[in-house]
């Protein structure tokens, strides 16, 4: 849902129709526009599936492409440590050592 929210917020900010079909496929980064199309098909899973779960399915497939050499996180931050390196993307390596190398309040 969110995600169909925001990319009809950002192709409905130009005044003409067409003009939000222009920045997907002339201003967009490349790289997050083949990410959000690689994520569509998660989201026939939300009819069997609760939110939760088709989010933490995403996490782990995209966990799995970007870091293919690690083992998936476990323990009470792994979900948090598999959204940083989907959210760093090309970066994640560099995120995860700075969040495991930054003062944690709850270990």
């Amino acid at each position: 849902f969110y995600f169909f929210h925001w990319m009809t917020d950002v192709s409905g900010a130009e005044g003409l129709p067409l003009a939000g079909a222009e920045k997907f496929t002339l201003r967009f980064p490349k790289a997050v526009l083949v990410s959000f199309l690689w994520s569509i098909p998660f989201l026939s899973k939300l009819a069997e599936q609760t939110e939760t779960e088709v989010v933490e399915t995403y996490l782990v497939e995209r966990f799995l492409e970007a870091l293919p050499e690690q083992d998936l996180p476990q323990g009470a931050d792994a979900v948090a440590r598999m959204r940083i390196a989907v959210m760093a993307q090309s970066g994640a390596r560099f995120a995860l050592d700075g969040f495991r190398d930054a003062p944690h309040i709850v270990q």
